[in-house]
């Protein structure tokens, strides 16, 4: 990527972004002019976002998880730090821990028969649970060659204990002092699992990690409109089938706005 800029006395309300594939196309790069608050982040980081010709934006960028009461946090179980704590197999004192294999766009799965699933639940563990209660959980990680950058899950706190392990190859969303709603965790799930939250991430970061402070920065439809999307999406649902419902659900609350 290159970029070229010169200072401005006043604020520009377009800036112009050129692409091609290489030198040799250069004289007929493809011009578009996008609005400046599209590619300049309104946030203290100002990120630059290059928007794709034809992406769709992100829905109500008024919003972040922050505004809707939410925090965003990586697993504290590091393997290899834990090791005293984690078992292969149930014990009296143990409780699930979630690796991101785990997780998938269809849910979130545990068992799965992989070694070491258990965490011990003690004094010297406490730190590094976190409480059983409803939240949305995501792989950090994506392969280079994966349809999509995100990889979202609700998960409704349905295993078994006061606490779960959550291992440090996945991020988490929750309430602080509160809990998700199923229909608020599903929406989020299928609104990160969405073909406008891939682009938005593909063109603020080259990498295929996801990580916490880029989730922060992510411009999140409201409250109303998640619990919408989590009514129309369902556990199972193909990837082309939740844009259609992200997308019906957010063009609607937009054009009726």
């Amino acid at each position: 990527m290159v970029t070229w800029a010169t200072a401005q006395s006043a604020p520009q309300s377009e800036i112009m972004v050129s692409v091609s594939k290489g030198v040799h196309d250069l004289a007929g790069a493809a011009l578009k002019a996008f609005p400046a608050s599209r590619v300049l982040g309104e946030d203290k980081e100002r990120v630059i976002s290059l928007p794709l010709a034809d992406q769709e934006e992100p829905a109500n960028r008024s919003e972040t998880l922050e505004s809707l009461g939410l925090k965003v946090s990586t697993g504290p179980v590091v393997a290899f730090r834990a090791i005293q704590h984690i078992r292969a197999a149930k014990g009296r004192n143990t409780v699930p821990l979630l690796w991101m294999q785990h997780v998938s766009r269809n849910g979130v799965s545990w068992p799965i028969d992989k070694k070491r699933e258990h965490i011990e639940a003690s004094g010297d563990s406490a730190w590094m649970l976190v409480t059983n209660a409803p939240m949305v959980l995501m792989r950090r990680f994506s392969p280079k060659e994966d349809v999509r950058r995100v990889t979202a899950a609700a998960y409704i706190g349905d295993l078994p204990g006061a606490q779960i392990g959550l291992e440090n190859h996945l991020n988490y969303i929750y309430r602080p002092g509160g809990a998700l709603d199923a229909f608020e965790a599903k929406g989020i799930a299928a609104y990160l699992n969405s073909r406008r939250v891939d682009v938005h991430f593909r063109s603020v970061a080259g990498s295929t990690q996801v990580n916490a402070g880029e989730l922060r920065r992510l411009p999140m439809p409201t409250s109303a409109q998640l619990r919408e999307i989590g009514r129309l999406c369902t556990p199972g649902m193909s990837l082309s089938t939740v844009d259609v419902c992200v997308s019906a659900m957010l063009d609607r609350q937009e054009i009726a706005a």
